[in-house]
């Protein structure tokens, strides 16, 4: 759908996920403006947070950054500013609290634009390896996209010393006036290859998972064949000493490629279900997710782990 054709749809906004802080504040890019990027500050948590903004071209290309919303959150922590790829806005946002759940850990960022996917950011805490982390200590997060037509205006946030807690606005892209470009690309020079868009990393691998409860497990990931649902389907096994986290799973990939979503199925025992991994950050070595049992017994619990 071109951006262009859903502005009578309403403003998008979710509820701040975290804990409740010293106060409530909505962060926005005003003036036909969408979030293209963060200053801010964090140490083991997000400290503070303050959006870069900019308008979208006729052509659905983010502009150069030309203005700033205003700044919450304390004093602490190191500055940092991290942005969407050059022509990008963000498209959808991934909120994950600490442990104690009362401050944000880690805000990443999905972004693109009119022509496709672009890199995105993060900023936050050093990121734990999940696989470590005892049963009763486990990552919290919530994702949102923006709808079709839409991008990201704005976050909700509760703050106090700290970033809280934070939601996600979004608005129709309205487009600036002005015809695209039609001007073809000039030849490119000898010796130079233009950089490729930052895709996220293939789920195909071997990725060590513990759930909420402790109990652990071995994905193994692979490109499917064409005889078995096409050169893009992903099957694999899941293995573990519980026998209710062992089967042969098969899923798509979602979200310009930042979750997979499967089913799994142990003949051996007749048990079933489903789940989901979700990457965190950019770097493709880390995933946060959740598992459900069919049963006997069903079961629905979070688990994260690591590629190894």
């Amino acid at each position: 759908m071109h951006p262009g054709t859903v502005m009578a749809q309403a403003e998008f906004t979710t509820d701040p996920y975290g804990a409740r802080g010293d106060n409530g504040l909505d962060v926005r890019c005003y003036g036909d403006r969408y979030v293209v990027g963060v200053i801010g500050a964090s140490g083991t948590n997000v400290d503070r947070l303050q959006l870069q903004c900019a308008r979208i071209s006729a052509d659905g290309l983010a502009l150069p950054a030309d203005t700033t919303s205003v700044s919450v959150g304390g004093n602490g922590g190191a500055p940092a500013t991290v942005t969407c790829s050059a022509k990008a806005y963000v498209r959808s946002i991934t909120v994950t609290l600490n442990q104690a759940k009362k401050q944000v850990r880690e805000l990443s960022a999905v972004c693109g634009n009119a022509t496709g996917d672009g890199a995105g950011f993060a900023i936050g805490g050093p990121r734990e390896d999940l696989s470590l982390i005892p049963g009763n200590n486990y990552i919290w997060y919530r994702s949102w996209d923006c709808p079709a037509g839409m991008a990201a205006t704005g976050l909700k946030v509760r703050y106090g010393q700290h970033v809280n807690a934070v939601g996600v606005i979004c608005n129709a892209i309205v487009l600036q006036p002005g015809a695209p470009s039609t001007t073809p690309p000039g030849p490119a020079r000898p010796g130079v290859t233009p950089a490729p868009v930052e895709k996220m990393p293939s789920f195909v691998g071997r990725w060590v998972m513990t759930s909420r409860s402790g109990k652990s497990s071995t994905i193994v990931l692979r490109q499917g064949l064409s005889s078995e649902g096409g050169p893009d389907a992903i099957f694999g096994t899941m293995s573990s000493a519980d026998p209710n986290y062992n089967g042969a799973l098969t899923g798509k990939v979602g979200n310009r490629g930042r979750n997979f979503s499967f089913t799994y199925r142990d003949d051996a025992t007749g048990k079933s279900g489903g789940g989901k991994l979700l990457y965190r950050g950019f770097d493709g070595n880390a995933i946060i997710g959740s598992i459900k049992s069919n049963g006997p017994p069903a079961f629905e619990e979070v688990w994260g782990g690591a590629r190894r």
